[in-house]
């Protein structure tokens, strides 16, 4: 929490109240606790495991910045993100949540268009929408593609949907 944001909160409780506002002494003491801390940056979780890795491997920031492996990781650096790495390395972060897709082929009859794992088998298959407790509908594109099916993000036979929430 910034100072500013502190002093406008109370300014905010004396305007609600009119009057004097029953503050605890707890939740003063909380407030405080929380001023100016830093913020933890969000960062995707390629990156976290890049953080994790270098910092096993000794390295400090400029080290693991200059040394990041090229692809995804290199990428995202060059892309102006030097800071944010900077922060997550010093402050801590919270990882993004990945991006989770549907998978459906087009023009099937609707029994068999769902792609679908079957998490006892660990096989994949063409179902319906219907999700049991043995069953995955959703995939993140990282798991797709360690399957060996990055394929299916360039097919035109191929209908995926980012799942929202």
């Amino acid at each position: 929490m910034k100072k500013q944001e502190l002093i406008k909160k109370y300014e905010d409780l004396f305007e609600k109240l009119y009057a004097f506002p029953i503050v605890t002494i707890n939740g003063i003491i909380e407030d405080f606790k929380q001023l100016d801390e830093p913020q933890k940056v969000m960062i995707p979780r390629f990156i976290a495991d890049w953080i994790v890795q270098a910092k096993e491997d000794g390295y400090n920031i400029a080290g693991a910045i200059n040394e990041a492996p090229r692809g995804a990781v290199n990428d995202w650096l060059e892309l102006e993100n030097v800071d944010i790495f900077a922060e997550a390395w010093i402050n801590g972060y919270t990882i993004e949540k990945e991006k989770r897709y549907t998978v459906k082929m087009k023009g099937m009859d609707k029994e068999f268009t769902m792609f679908k794992l079957d998490k006892i088998r660990g096989s994949w298959y063409l179902g319906n929408d219907t999700e049991y407790s043995y069953t995955k509908t959703t995939h993140t594109r990282k798991e797709l593609e360690e399957a060996g099916f990055d394929w299916l993000f360039d097919c035109t036979g191929i209908e995926i949907e980012e799942v929202k929430g």
